[in-house]
């Protein structure tokens, strides 16, 4: 079985909990406090997740981006403002099972 980078852990946390505050992220990946503390800063500086609120009390949500499938160039799908894409969701859910 192949393990997720902490990185993607990240990553699937905040699309699953958009909002979500950086013990959050700690609690919920099980990722050591440096790692998801690497991940979030690298991600913020390279635009894929915005950071909200004061200091000591940030909030973590992925920036709106585009993806394009490979099949079909023309269908594209993009994050919801108020929660994770339900294609993302479905192909996370997918992807748990089989790792299984």
């Amino acid at each position: 079985m192949k393990k997720n980078s902490g990185r993607q852990a990240v990553i699937n946390f905040i699309g699953q909990h958009p909002g979500c505050s950086f013990q959050d992220i700690r609690h919920g990946t099980g990722l050591d406090p440096s790692v998801v503390n690497s991940a979030l800063w690298q991600m913020n500086r390279d635009g894929r997740v915005k950071r909200e609120g004061e200091y000591r009390s940030y909030r973590y949500t992925l920036a709106e981006q585009t993806a394009v499938t490979e099949s079909d160039p023309s269908v594209q799908y993009r994050q919801r403002p108020g929660g994770v894409n339900p294609m993302t969701n479905l192909f996370n859910q997918c992807l748990a099972g089989v790792r299984k």
